[in-house]
């Protein structure tokens, strides 16, 4: 099955594993990590002991819970990434076996922080929006240029 999230290409094995262990957790908590890692993604940081702290009564191993924190950030970068809606991410992580709740909080926090995401992406990228477009005018100049 293919998910737009996921640039309409099948999910990774890898995070359907994690998203079983994400649903583990109360929507709540789902919720609270996922602003965390979106505050990380918007450039703010993130704070570790934080994340441990909100999940030491699930007794989740250390690695475990640095799984789930990049599960997270490649469910928000992809969206971003993609333009993913809202309701269109929520429908698929649902899809993808995440209870409704979660689903929604996820989805809620994706929508809320979308735009400063996106902004921080583009600025930690390689090429920012105003150089591809240089790149893309010079390259058609000369292709215009070779073809007279």
């Amino acid at each position: 099955m293919k998910f737009r999230f996921c640039g309409d290409s099948e999910i990774p094995d890898w995070l359907l594993t994690q998203m079983a262990t994400l649903s583990r957790l109360s929507s709540v908590k789902a919720k609270l990590l996922t602003q965390h890692v979106a505050r990380h993604l918007a450039g703010q940081g993130i704070d570790l002991e934080k994340s441990h702290s909100l999940l030491a009564d699930s007794k989740l191993p250390e690695s475990d819970v640095k799984s789930l924190l990049g599960s997270i950030q490649f469910v928000l970068t992809s969206a971003s990434r993609f333009s993913t809606g809202e309701d269109h991410l929520r429908a698929e992580l649902q899809q993808v076996g995440l209870p409704r709740e979660h689903a929604v909080a996820l989805a809620k926090v994706y929508h809320d922080n979308a735009d400063s995401i996106r902004k921080n992406l583009i600025q930690d990228s390689l090429m920012s929006e105003y150089d591809a477009f240089c790149y893309f005018a010079i390259l058609i100049f000369y292709l215009l240029k070779k073809t007279n």
